[in-house]
């Protein structure tokens, strides 16, 4: 098929962020700067960062295992990031970008930073509890450890 500016944005869209990589030869960037949230992430146990994105294109609502770059900061940074309307605990509530980034406690508000996505996850979706969000929240982290895990191994 025929790699246009346009399918890339289709795929984009419906969150097919595999495929996308493979088409632009690079894992997908969403670029801003990181702003205060609400700390209902930390309140949950997974701090989170939120980005203000400038992309004109979102992917699809969804977890997705992500590496955040920070321009000041040496290396990439893994994380879990979900797109969407948190749902479990709020109604109506604006879309939002938020990463928790694994083994991170910096103030980084402020910075400007790129959010890599590599692989859905999962879509979001509205949990009975806040306890069975959090106990999926860590399946997340698991899962995205494990692919950042064997990506390495697999890069040598």
């Amino acid at each position: 098929e025929v790699i246009s500016s346009t399918r890339i944005r289709q795929v984009i869209r419906e969150g097919k962020v595999e495929l996308a990589m493979e088409l632009l030869g690079r894992p997908y960037g969403l670029f801003g700067t990181v702003v205060r949230g609400d700390q209902m992430g930390a309140r949950l146990g997974w701090p989170t960062i939120n980005l203000q994105p400038e992309n004109e294109h979102l992917p699809s609502n969804g977890v997705y295992c992500s590496q955040v770059f920070f321009p000041d900061m040496p290396g990439l940074f893994d994380g879990v990031t979900n797109v969407g309307t948190r749902p479990t605990v709020y109604e109506n509530y604006q879309r939002v970008v938020e990463t928790h980034i694994f083994d991170f406690s910096a103030d980084v508000y402020g910075e400007k930073v790129e959010v890599r996505l590599f692989k859905r996850l999962r879509d979001e979706k509205m949990f009975p509890s806040v306890m069975d969000l959090s106990a999926q929240i860590s399946e997340d982290w698991e899962t995205a450890r494990e692919y950042f895990t064997v990506r390495r191994r697999l890069q040598g």
